[in-house]
């Protein structure tokens, strides 16, 4: 088993599901995991079929985390929807977890700062869509879209 799920447990928010450490965690640490079977997502050739892969459940749910130029495809992973793992981490624009490497066929979600019993995991998405995606994270500072990001720099107090 790559990671103890157990650690972690869902829990419905202002933004639908998300995922909640029942435990600390230190900074580096790994949180969750992305598990899922292994796709491969296509270059789409019009908006229509785009939109449809959008709205379907590979759409919202896998993510992508290379390029094979060779097949021109994007690899991806597309979990199942109601297990518990790291495909539930909701978007922030100021997240407390990064997906990081993948090990296994899998994800790792690891903390980029501590962690409280309790506290929501959340990455950023990183989407680049064609048009603006509005965030609901409500951090500080939010950019108001997924996929526009600021750069959060660690600097001691």
């Amino acid at each position: 088993m790559l990671l103890d799920h157990r650690l972690i447990e869902i829990r419905e928010t202002d933004r639908g599901r998300g995922i909640f450490s029942t435990i600390g965690h230190p900074k580096g640490a790994l949180v969750a995991a992305f598990i899922g079977e292994p796709i491969a997502i296509p270059l789409f050739r019009t908006k229509a079929e785009a939109t449809a892969f959008e709205l379907s459940k590979d759409g919202e749910y896998s993510v992508s985390y290379a390029w094979d130029a060779e097949r021109s495809v994007h690899r991806a992973l597309r979990p199942d929807p109601d297990a518990i793992g790291g495909h539930l981490a909701n978007h922030s624009c100021n997240p407390n977890a990064k997906i990081t490497e993948l090990h296994r066929e899998a994800l790792m979600i690891r903390a980029t700062r501590p962690i409280q019993k309790g506290d929501e995991i959340t990455i950023d998405y990183h989407w680049q869509k064609p048009a603006p995606v509005p965030c609901l994270c409500g951090s500080d500072p939010c950019t108001g879209n997924i996929g526009l990001t600021y750069s959060l720099i660690d600097v001691n107090a």
